[in-house]
């Protein structure tokens, strides 16, 4: 074997190992025997999960570790079969343990399959993301739609509200040199992160402005350096 292959071989090791290490020290995820496969720097999770939540959240702890160049997420939910009813009682539940959901005007409608309709209307936009984000976290949720109205704003206010996010260091964690342009409240997200975790993050905080319809995520992962450590998983 040539030892650049060797190399490479033990750099993919090591990339394995850093995200078995993130996926073991979540509570929701410990136990949950997911197999994490590595090529070219694209990790693959494939397995079973119970909840959306678990299934978004594996994919953004493999994302953290540095060297990981994207995330094919693999996992299928473990469906739990209940009754619309008990769907929509245990997402209000949810909304009830977080103040700013207990008090928004927001309506849940289940069916048969898991498919749960949000709507009604909040007057910031980071609520719909932590609507959606709660009933992510319900078993037996198989899809969410969202039709939670938020107010609206021209382009370049949206624009100036995003840059700012990121101008002002309130995104700690998120590292990256990335650009913002705004049309029609459809906001691209173009440069450079060390992660994809950073891509993924950019993202959720750009839907939480309002006026904010879509986000297209066209940053490009570029890691700040070859080293790969083995990460533990409180790292």
């Amino acid at each position: 074997m040539a030892a650049g292959s060797t190399l490479l071989a033990r750099d993919e090791l090591a990339l394995v190992e850093s995200v078995k290490a993130r996926l073991e020290g979540s509570p929701d995820l410990g136990n949950s025997r997911l197999k994490i496969t590595i090529e070219n720097g694209v990790v693959r999770l494939t397995g079973q999960l119970e909840t959306l939540a678990a299934i978004i959240e594996a994919e953004r702890l493999a994302g953290r570790v540095h060297g990981v160049l994207a995330v094919d997420n693999q996992i299928q939910l473990k469906v739990r079969r209940r009754s619309p009813a008990q769907i929509e009682a245990r997402i209000r539940a949810s909304f009830g343990e977080r103040l700013a959901l207990s008090w928004a005007d927001i309506s849940v409608k289940a069916n048969r399959e898991g498919r749960v309709v949000l709507s009604g209307k909040v007057g910031d936009a980071r609520l719909r993301f932590a609507a959606r984000k709660a009933a992510a976290r319900v078993a037996g949720v198989t899809e969410i739609v969202d039709r939670i109205e938020s107010p609206s704003a021209p382009d370049d206010l949206i624009e100036k509200s995003v840059k700012g996010l990121f101008r002002r260091g309130d995104l700690e964690g998120i590292a990256g040199d990335i650009n913002v342009s705004v049309r029609r409240g459809t906001v691209t997200l173009t440069g450079e992160v060390p992660r994809p975790y950073d891509g993924y993050m950019a993202t959720e905080r750009a839907l939480g402005v309002n006026g904010v319809r879509k986000v297209i995520n066209r940053l490009v992962v570029r890691p700040v350096s070859y080293e790969i450590p083995v990460v533990r998983p409180h790292d």
